[in-house]
């Protein structure tokens, strides 16, 4: 008899089909222990791919493991266990969760990475809190469409629908729109949009809200808040520090410990493109490793991040770009763990983060107080000429009518002034009383509520506003020839683009970037992020064209 017959017969053996050791109660329990090694892998594995995914920290951990898993032989781990916990149901348990714990965090991982950031930009535009991207966004629950407040949903797998750029309404009353990220419930109140040259992207990502207050005019478009604002930052803890989220290292250190001596069999790094597992080994002269280079989720930062890393290969060095990390509690634990060796920041935001209460507010101060407060192992190099902050703008016209060339100059002005921004900006610091109080000027007060957007710009150059609030790097200041008056008391803080890096970049490699942020003046950075919103080019293209202009490729 063959051993297929013989098969056949066991199986046809009443015998085997009843009783204690029978068939079904076997089969029964093989899908048992299946089942609850796989539901306990996935309360390992899901919260710690989705926190990794959604936040960009902890990949490294992801990869090791996944390389881990493909390198691990079941057999043998499974003899392991049966040896040291004996013959039973714990041995194949526990090999079960560990072989499946990395494949699950590397699916998780990969499948919120991969949702389309023009999705979760809009998200977070309009309003949503960090936690309802990923229960709404981010993950693809069953049947659900990923939607996004302050217009219709969409499916995540549905290209971006062309939304206008703006659409001003001038009703007299709020239209009912979504609520803010603290609520889920449609209601009627104000909504403020900021302008497009906001935070992650400047391209259309929805829709814009409807809502505003009477006398104020609104603007749909887009919301992200700016990385660089003072007011976005989180507020400090007692310790000064502002607060962090540690979800993601606590939860991957719980399995980290289990695959780092299997990682080193790994072959590779299996969620990395070609470039990216081609890139390790010598960065360049006088440097053992690769230069890891990281930017925010903002378009103008990925473009100086791109133009960081095309320089140093152009100089023999290699590099690992990190781009669109997040804001700034998400990546500056990071650079500090060694993570990022070079990241462009920009100095007044920054030296809040780690000196709350800075009492630095000019140029030279706050680079000079930034200086003092980096962490050892960090360092910063030459800061650049270029801004991106906020600034009184005056049209070219205004300017030259009164020979205007700093705020000082505004006593100068025998007319009535009128000052727009958001109607939050008539009681900020730089609000129309802070410029009574720093300048001695009275100025009035106008609201527009499109953060210093398309509406802003034409209330300036129509003569409805003297003066608004605009961020020097925003690409209507070029367009429109708008002139950015000169803080010379510290009214705004100095926010220019200043190179972190860690101790890893050698001195070849930060005189490589000194010399790009000598030449990023404050026009070259408005251009740069003018081409971005005008023809949408990637940043690899701007950055490589700027290089070649700059005769520094």
């Amino acid at each position: 008899m063959s051993l297929f017959s013989a098969a056949l017969a066991w199986l046809a053996e009443p015998a085997h089909w009843s009783g204690p050791g029978s068939i079904p109660l076997r089969t029964a329990q093989h899908l048992g222990i299946t089942a609850l090694a796989v539901l306990l892998a996935a309360l390992v594995a899901l919260p710690v791919g989705v926190a990794v995914g959604h936040t960009r920290r902890g990949r490294v951990v992801v990869v090791a493991l996944a390389g881990a898993a493909r390198a691990v032989p079941t057999l043998g781990l499974l003899t392991l266990l049966a040896l040291a916990m004996g013959i039973g149901p714990r041995a194949p348990l526990v090999a079960l969760v560990v072989l499946a714990v990395p494949s699950l965090v590397a699916g998780a991982y990969a499948g919120v990475a991969g949702v389309d950031p023009a999705t979760v930009d809009a998200a977070r535009a309009s309003g949503m809190s960090e936690l309802q991207v990923v229960r709404h966004v981010e993950i693809p629950w069953p049947g659900r469409c990923s939607s996004v407040p302050c217009g219709p949903p969409r499916c995540r797998s549905s290209p971006p629908p062309p939304w206008p750029r703006t659409s001003p309404t001038w009703a007299s009353g709020g239209t009912c729109s979504p609520a803010s990220s603290r609520a889920t419930t449609p209601r009627c109140s104000p909504v403020r949009c900021s302008s497009p040259r906001s935070r992650c992207s400047s391209r259309p990502r929805s829709p814009g809200c409807t809502g505003h207050r009477p006398g104020a005019q609104t603007l749909s478009s887009p919301s992200n808040h700016h990385p660089n604002h003072p007011s976005d930052l989180p507020a400090p803890t007692p310790s000064g520090r502002t607060p962090v989220s540690t979800t993601t290292r606590l939860a991957t250190l719980a399995v980290a410990g289990l695959t780092l001596a299997l990682a080193a069999c790994s072959g590779g790094d299996p969620l990395a493109t070609p470039t990216e597992a081609d890139g390790a080994g010598t960065a360049g002269p006088g440097s053992a490793s690769t230069i890891v280079i990281g930017s925010q989720d903002y378009y103008s930062n990925e473009i100086i991040a791109e133009v960081y890393a095309q320089a140093l290969e152009g100089a023999g060095y290699t590099v690992d770009r990190q781009f669109r990390i997040g804001q700034r509690e998400a990546y500056l634990p990071e650079i500090e763990d060694g993570a990022i060796d070079l990241f462009p920041e920009y100095s007044g935001p920054v030296l809040q983060y780690w000196v709350p209460d800075t009492p630095a507010r000019l140029a030279d101060d706050v680079y000079a107080a930034l200086a003092d407060a980096t962490p050892e192992g960090l360092r910063v190099l030459d800061q650049s000429p270029a801004t991106d902050q906020d600034s009184y703008m005056v049209t070219r016209a205004f300017a030259d009518q009164w020979g205007l060339s700093t705020i000082d100059d505004l006593a100068k002005v025998s007319t009535p002034l009128t000052l727009g921004a958001n109607s939050e900006g008539e009681s900020r610091p730089n609000g129309p009383a802070g410029l009574k109080k720093t300048y001695g000027i009275d100025v009035g007060f106008t609201p527009i509520e499109d953060g210093g957007g398309p509406l802003t710009v034409k209330a300036l150059l129509d003569g409805d506003i003297q003066l608004a609030i605009i961020y020097t790097a925003d690409p209507s200041v070029g367009k429109n020839d708008l002139v950015a008056l000169q803080d010379t008391r510290g009214l705004f803080l100095a926010s220019h683009v200043v190179p972190l890096a860690s101790d890893d970049v050698d001195d070849a490699a930060a005189a490589v970037i000194n010399e790009i942020s000598a030449a990023m003046t404050p026009d070259e950075l408005v251009a740069l992020n003018a081409r971005s919103v005008d023809e949408q080019p990637p940043a690899a293209t701007i950055a490589t064209d700027w290089l070649t202009e700059q005769d520094l490729a």
